[in-house]
């Protein structure tokens, strides 16, 4: 099993979803970051309204499938700015 994370700005949200569904990610969950810092400074925006808040999306298949939906869907990914990550998981 592996673990697929996105972190993008809620502003490409919609281009993120099209793209994963299209390279086949059955499923997946969504958080908003409340806060974030970074080399950017600091972000703190407790009302969600700024288009550019942070999202983090978090999604657990078989190994085999979040390497096809990465495969598949990474160049557009790096193009929207999105972070990529995947992780080996073992599911209990």
């Amino acid at each position: 099993m592996k673990k697929l994370e996105l972190i993008f700005e809620r502003s490409v949200m919609e281009q993120v979803l099209k793209e994963i569904s299209n390279a086949g990610l059955p499923g997946y969950s969504i958080f908003q970051s409340y806060k974030s810092s970074g080399e950017h400074g600091e972000n703190l925006d407790f009302g969600f309204s700024s288009s550019q808040d942070s999202c983090h999306l978090i999604s657990v298949a078989e190994a085999v499938l979040i390497n096809e939906v990465i495969s598949k869907s990474l160049k557009k990914l790096k193009e929207l700015e999105v972070l990529v990550y995947d992780h080996a998981v073992t599911v209990y």
